[in-house]
């Protein structure tokens, strides 16, 4: 694959798992870009966690270690996934 449409391709991911992770306070810029923080923070170590996974079992079964742009890739559309189920969760608000 190309570079430039590597850099694109990794870009847009970052795009839409930023977007995904946004905690949007209208007229408050200050508790968004605080309350965005600390989310993406707190969802992180279960993308990372997710991660590591994928990364065993594709060492464990080709017996190669992954490209760093390809954990990226893979970290960046872990964390859509798991971003949009929490984004369900909170719009449908449920609870236990």
């Amino acid at each position: 694959m190309p570079k430039h449409r590597e850099a694109a391709i990794l870009f847009l991911l970052t795009t839409v798992y930023l977007l995904c992770g946004l905690r949007y306070f209208p007229d408050q810029p200050q508790k968004t870009a605080v309350s965005t923080i600390i989310h993406l923070l707190m969802t992180a170590p279960f993308i990372i966690g997710s991660l590591l996974m994928i990364n065993s079992l594709v060492r464990k079964t080709s017996g190669e270690k992954l490209a760093a742009n390809k954990l990226a890739r893979f970290y960046l559309t872990g964390g859509i996934v798991i971003e949009f189920f929490i984004g369900l969760y909170n719009y449908l608000q449920i609870s236990a």
